[in-house]
């Protein structure tokens, strides 16, 4: 049964939603055998009479409505590019930008604290951010930026280094 409460909103996207969840505009996933919506697109969670509802928090990718985020997306974007990687602050329980490492820097995931916890090819994690590899064609390096672990392809690895490989 529909609220009177929605009516009174106008909602008619609840209202179409409420009456043929299958044919709801927020509904990804649907049971056709029992009409009920079972995953909402991204940004959106059931609520508890199975209808798709923004979530609250703008960097959320899955909530349960109206409950807190239960999945934050992996990057804001910036011009419709990745910038800064999103965590779930432990503080907070919000879905957060990692302002102190965006992509650019090489930081592709933070923990919830805000420091970086997964670095790209060519950076290295130190002091809680990515640093580039000092390293000439070195892919991946460890805690210092300047001992290679993993060259670039046609390069081997020699005492930390990169050299040419040969044959």
């Amino acid at each position: 049964m529909i609220s009177p409460l929605v009516h009174a909103q106008g909602n008619d996207e609840v209202v179409a939603a409420a009456v043929n969840p299958c044919g709801a505009l927020r509904c990804a996933k649907c049971d056709t055998a029992t009409n009920t919506c079972t995953t909402c697109v991204p940004s959106f969670g059931k609520d508890g009479a199975g209808i798709c509802r923004k979530c609250a928090e703008n960097l959320c990718l899955e909530c349960a409505w109206p409950s807190p985020c239960t999945k934050c997306y992996s990057y804001g974007l910036l011009l419709g590019k990745p910038f800064y990687p999103v965590y779930k602050s432990k503080a907070t329980g919000l879905c957060t930008l990692c302002t102190s490492n965006p992509v650019h820097s090489g930081c592709l995931a933070c923990r919830n604290n805000g420091a970086c916890k997964t670095c790209a090819d060519g950076y290295a994690p130190v002091d809680k951010r990515c640093r580039k590899c000092t390293v000439k064609n070195c892919l991946k390096c460890a805690a210092s930026p300047g001992v290679c672990t993993a060259c670039v392809a046609r390069y081997r690895l020699v005492k930390g280094l990169c050299q040419p490989a040969t044959g």
